[in-house]
């Protein structure tokens, strides 16, 4: 299966570098993608990166940073797909005191994709597609006494899509 090929090659070489380590979880997956598809994917490629990152201004205030990248592609003689996603956050925390405190929190995030024929193939097209959101939060906490606390805030998102569009392929009819 294939976590047991990425088990395996951690096994035989448990100081794989990070290059090393995608190199076999490439070739995991194009093994797996033969074995449940039956088909080759002389090219399949995946990216994850994360990021993150804190500062403490003072007692009262910290910033937080964060982010990710992803990105897969298959693709062979006849056929090619691929899809990602991104994301970036910052989030601010302020104590008001030791009763009321408050995250206020922003996101951007895009999840794209693309399928198609590869270029050279008579029916070859590309079709690519992609989702951005816009969040913005303020949350709210107050311990208005032991037994009770009260979590409050307001929240607004934006979302814009992108459908993609299918190109006219041209027939022999059409000329």
């Amino acid at each position: 299966s294939f976590t047991m090929a990425i088990a395996d090659a951690i096994t035989r070489n448990p100081s794989l570098d990070a290059e090393q380590l995608e190199k076999e979880y490439d070739n995991a997956l194009r093994q797996f993608g033969e074995i449940l598809f039956n088909v080759n994917f002389p090219d399949a490629n995946t990216l994850d990166l994360n990021a993150k990152i804190n500062f403490r201004i003072d007692d009262q205030n910290r910033l937080f940073f964060s982010g990710y990248r992803g990105k897969d592609t298959f693709k062979n003689d006849f056929f090619k797909m691929g899809w990602g996603n991104q994301t970036f956050t910052m989030r601010w925390n302020h104590v008001f005191n030791n009763r009321i405190f408050a995250n206020l929190t922003a996101v951007y995030s895009l999840f794209d994709y693309e399928v198609g024929v590869p270029e050279g193939e008579p029916s070859s097209f590309t079709w690519k597609a992609r989702i951005e959101d816009l969040n913005a939060k303020a949350d709210f906490g107050w311990y208005a006494n032991p037994s009770n606390t009260v979590k409050f805030g307001i929240s607004t998102i934006f979302h814009r899509f992108h459908p993609g569009c299918l190109p006219r392929l041209i027939t022999d009819g059409d000329q």
